[in-house]
Formats: structure tokens, C-alpha cells, sequence
């Protein structure tokens, strides 16, 4: 704990590469560091799916923007989501953390319904 916050390296290119560990794993004197004579790897996924699958529900209702994730005219148009179907457990995780990153853009003022 007399290490926290861990501090993230500087990265000139965030760019996806071959790598599904992300641009992180690219910096090998950060990812692996020895301690107690031991060798250790950081974690480099720092946005886990439920991070991309919480949003998608809202680029659905814009499919073909190609100048920004969804227009406001289309997120009013098509939302809120009044029904979703699925298993309980995916129902809930997915709704649990959609509800979280729709409070996050709301409070960006990137979409209007709280």
C-alpha cells in the first residue's frame, strides 16, 4: 500500500496495437517491476468490456454519425430505454454499469436524461 496510487507512465502513443493487454503493456520497464527479489506484472487493462458494452445501447440510436458518437436529436428521439432482455444476471450487471456511465455523460452534458 506504500506504493498507491501506482503512477502511469508517460505514453506518446495510445494507439490499439497487437497487444489485447493495450498501450500499457507496451512499456516493459513499467508493466514488470521487481520488489523483495521477487518480479511482478502490473494489470493493463484499465477499461474493462463493461466499460464498452455500457454505452452501445446510445451509438444505436445513431448508427451512421460518422461526425460523433450519437446526435443529440437521435438520443432524445430514441431514449430512454424503456425494455431490456436478457439473462438476470447479465440484466443487472449491464444495467447496473449502464446507469453509472449514463450518470457520467449526463454530468458531461452529453446526454439529456438523468
Amino acid at each position: 500500500e506504500d506504493q498507491l496510487p501506482v503512477s502511469l507512465p508517460d505514453l506518446d502513443d495510445f494507439k490499439p496495437g497487437n497487444d489485447p493487454q493495450g498501450c500499457l503493456a507496451r512499456v516493459l520497464d513499467w508493466r514488470f517491476f521487481q520488489q523483495d527479489g521477487k518480479w511482478f506484472a502490473r494489470e493493463t487493462n484499465t477499461m474493462p468490456q463493461w466499460a464498452g458494452s455500457c454505452w452501445y445501447y446510445l451509438r444505436f440510436a445513431d448508427p451512421a454519425n460518422s461526425e460523433q458518437a450519437w446526435s443529440a436529436e437521435a438520443e432524445k428521439s430514441w431514449l430512454p430505454v424503456d425494455l431490456y432482455v436478457g439473462g438476470a444476471e447479465h440484466a443487472v450487471l449491464h444495467l447496473l454499469y449502464a446507469r453509472f456511465w449514463h450518470k457520467v455523460l449526463f454530468s458531461l452534458g452529453l446526454v439529456s436524461t438523468n
